[in-house]
Formats: structure tokens, C-alpha cells, sequence
């Protein structure tokens, strides 16, 4: 039983990363805001960066590597979403953080 468990838990993780492509096509009619400011930070340890700001808004933090992380704020002031990425960053990457700045958790 055990074996079957770890082998459906396998082939879901699998599939959920080969779900997920630069080419794939996604709804804007998840988006929870269509208008917001974005800030960019790039730093030498993404892990860090992301725990350190994960940790200053009162969240758990990143126990485990991350390529990037995405932060979104509601103000009265306007709607604002940082990115934090590495120094040197991919398209997908860098995409795939700006949509959570316009669809919150989208992943599945």
C-alpha cells in the first residue's frame, strides 16, 4: 500500500510540473486585479531573499530552495506585488512570478 501511495504521489508531482510550459496558454478571467505596480528585486541567494520577506510579513518562510517568490499587497495606496528573483533570471521564471502579481495562487 505503501508503495502505491508514494508511486500516485510521484506520477501527481510529475504531472504537475509537466503541466506547466512556457507555451501553455492560461485565462486572464482568473485575474484578481488587472492593475497593479510591480518592484523587482534580484538578489545572490533567492532562498534567503524570499524567507526574509516572507518571515516580514508574519508568513512561514521558505524551508527549501525556491527559483523565485512573489509577494502581492492591496493598500490604499494601490495595488503593489513584489518579484524576487536571482540576479540573472529566466522568461518563464521571471512570467510565472508576474502572473501570481495578477492571478494570486494559481498553482494546482
Amino acid at each position: 500500500m505503501k508503495h502505491v501511495l508514494f508511486a500516485t504521489m510521484l506520477l501527481t508531482a510529475i504531472t504537475s510540473v509537466a503541466e506547466e510550459s512556457p507555451y501553455n496558454k492560461f485565462s486572464a478571467k482568473n485575474n484578481f486585479t488587472n492593475n497593479t505596480s510591480v518592484e523587482w528585486v534580484q538578489v545572490d541567494d533567492v532562498r534567503v531573499g524570499c524567507d526574509n520577506e516572507s518571515r516580514r510579513r508574519g508568513l512561514h518562510g521558505y524551508p527549501t530552495e525556491v527559483e523565485a517568490c512573489s509577494f502581492w499587497n492591496n493598500s490604499l495606496f494601490g495595488n503593489t506585488c513584489i518579484i524576487i528573483t536571482p540576479r540573472n533570471v529566466s522568461y518563464w521564471t521571471f512570467g510565472h512570478e508576474l502572473r501570481h502579481c495578477f492571478q494570486g495562487r494559481f498553482h494546482k
